[in-house]
């Protein structure tokens, strides 16, 4: 039995003929069409799972095709793949803006390819068969457009919270490639680091093998490192990025990942793949502006409004935009504010500690706490409460009181 039907359409023989070559060897049934009016007639007739459709054809172009399919309601939950020589943002946007469920920038990875149909299918499969989805780990980006948004600090001291809570392993991606603080924030000289990962990418398809990459802190937290020079981060791509999160999100009930201050390409790659973008807003107005900007990005993308948290997160002492002002100005509620605590934040960094192990009684660690309890899985709130975790049951009882 074939592993999924797949149509491909495109003009480029070449390319239809690697795409086949790559998806049949892998077990699928694939066939192909040329243009866009071939591509509606084999629709009707080949009925596949997926449709990976060029983006730039003669005469009727892939967002065309696109808008085509999703009119038929027999195909209108068919996953579609634009694929496209682009990868500016506004491509991807007018892609999803056509009914696109995924987009893949030629040259493309064969491996990525395959998964992106397997997982596509499987979702497909699922939603029509009304089967439960398996559980994965849980993602959790933080991001913000705003230096000095202090998100690296938080991420370090989410996803240690988070390890300490639930007595469990949290991967640590560290992809602010610019500064690679995490690093230094846990007093860690990682051996290996994300460019190293890059030179030998089938490591990422091994999870014995990934787990090598990921340097052991003492909190249980397992940090994949920014490289250690800015020449040596053009190495990481959104393909290594999309490919490692996803077998992370495989092998551990967490994984938090402090994201870029761009959107661009990785940012992009590492968003959509989070279950969580934890939005980092300071409370003054050029943040709030990158905020508004950032959320009118992910609505452009198709992003679900509840995978976007906003948190304040106060890096200066006082008269900051008050809370009401914010969650106005972006239209959706705060989950959490972290006070501010400069200097002690500084004392950690400097020293190599979290701020939630040296001074877990602080205002700002139980806060960051709280939101690590806030954002945690179901699957692990419902392990701590059947072995009985003091912890868990300690920020319960703050969070109620």
């Amino acid at each position: 039995m074939a592993a999924g039907r797949v149509l491909v359409v495109d003009d480029t023989k070449l390319i239809t003929k690697m795409i086949h070559d790559i998806l049949t060897k892998a077990g699928y049934e694939v066939t192909e069409a040329f243009d866009g009016p071939e591509g509606l007639k084999k629709l009707k007739t080949f009925n596949p799972e997926v449709i990976i459709l060029d983006v730039m054809m003669p005469g009727m172009d892939g967002y065309q095709v696109a808008r085509s399919i999703r009119k038929e309601s027999q195909y209108a939950r068919t996953p579609i793949i634009m694929l496209t020589a682009k990868s500016g943002i506004h491509e991807k946007i007018a892609g999803f803006e056509a009914g696109a469920d995924d987009y893949l920038t030629k040259p493309f990875d064969p491996t990525e390819l395959e998964l992106r149909v397997r997982a596509l299918i499987m979702r497909a499969r699922t939603a029509r068969e009304g089967e439960p989805v398996v559980s994965q780990g849980k993602v959790i980006s933080l991001f913000s457009l705003r230096g000095g948004s202090g998100t690296s600090a938080l991420a370090v001291n989410l996803a240690v919270s988070l390890a300490r809570l639930f007595e469990q392993e949290v991967p640590l991606v560290d992809l602010a490639l610019e500064t690679g603080a995490t690093s230094i924030m846990l007093d860690l000289l990682p051996r290996l680091t994300l460019s190293h990962l890059a030179k030998e990418e089938a490591s990422v398809f091994d999870p014995s093998l990934l787990k090598e990459y990921l340097a052991p802190h003492s909190s249980g937290v397992r940090l994949l490192a920014a490289p250690t020079t800015p020449v040596m981060a053009e190495v990481v791509t959104p393909n290594l990025i999309t490919h490692t999160l996803t077998m992370l999100r495989a092998n551990y009930p967490h994984v938090v990942v402090d994201a870029p201050h761009t959107l661009g390409e990785l940012t992009l790659a590492t968003l959509d793949l989070a279950d969580v973008i934890l939005l980092v807003v300071p409370p003054e107005m050029v943040a709030l502006k990158a905020a508004s900007g950032a959320l009118e990005t992910f609505a452009s993308l198709g992003y679900p409004d509840n995978r976007t948290q906003v948190v304040i997160n106060w890096v200066f002492p006082k008269r900051g935009l008050p809370q009401k002002e914010i969650e106005a100005a972006l239209a959706r509620p705060v989950c959490a504010t972290i006070p501010y605590e400069m200097d002690a934040v500084v004392s950690s960094i400097n020293e190599g500690v979290p701020l939630v192990i040296t001074q877990p009684s602080l205002a700002w660690s139980q806060a960051v706490e709280n939101l690590a309890y806030q954002l945690a899985s179901t699957e692990a709130k419902s392990l701590a409460d059947a072995t009985g975790s003091k912890r868990v049951a300690a920020i319960r009882k703050r969070m109620a009181a």
